[in-house]
């Protein structure tokens, strides 16, 4: 799952700011072929993905410039996301250095609350317990989403 987030450096075209798109990788030692919804903004980078040999599972991570921690195993704590207008949810982001990971039992309610959202609003924090505020943008996400949820379900 991992492998789309470390090979974005290496898409074949950069990620235009503020624009999702979807994106499939092949892991060339195992022919997993991961499908994701992506979208950069100024501070991070968030892909919304599964890989064809996890049908039905899918990852929301998170990539940002700011560090969370965690240099050994990953460490989970409270955070929070709100979709438009509605009321913040509260979840567990697992983190590792600049990754936060949306936990699995989060992910399927995240994933099925974005369908025509506005505004999508995360809150992680650091290693110091500092809040971090990220606000993804929306263009394009619902045409994004529907290709990626068909193509992990």
């Amino acid at each position: 799952m991992l492998a789309l987030l470390l090979a974005a450096a290496t898409l074949s075209t950069p990620l235009k700011l503020g624009v999702w798109r979807v994106e499939r990788i092949t892991d060339p030692m195992t022919d997993e072929v991961t499908t994701a919804a992506v979208v950069k903004t100024e501070d991070a980078f968030l892909q919304i993905s599964c890989g064809s040999k996890t049908p039905g599972t899918m990852s929301v991570i998170l990539t940002d410039r700011t560090y969370f921690g965690a240099l050994g195993p990953k460490v989970y704590r409270e955070g929070a996301y709100r979709i438009g207008t509605g009321s913040p949810v509260s979840v567990r982001w697992g983190y590792y250095r600049n990754v936060a990971i949306l936990g699995e039992s989060d992910a399927p309610g995240f994933v099925s609350a974005l369908k025509g959202a506005s505004k999508i609003t995360l809150q992680l924090s650091n290693y110091e317990d500092f809040q971090i505020v990220r606000q993804i943008p929306t263009t394009g996400m619902d045409q994004a989403m529907t290709e990626t949820v068909q193509a992990c379900f």
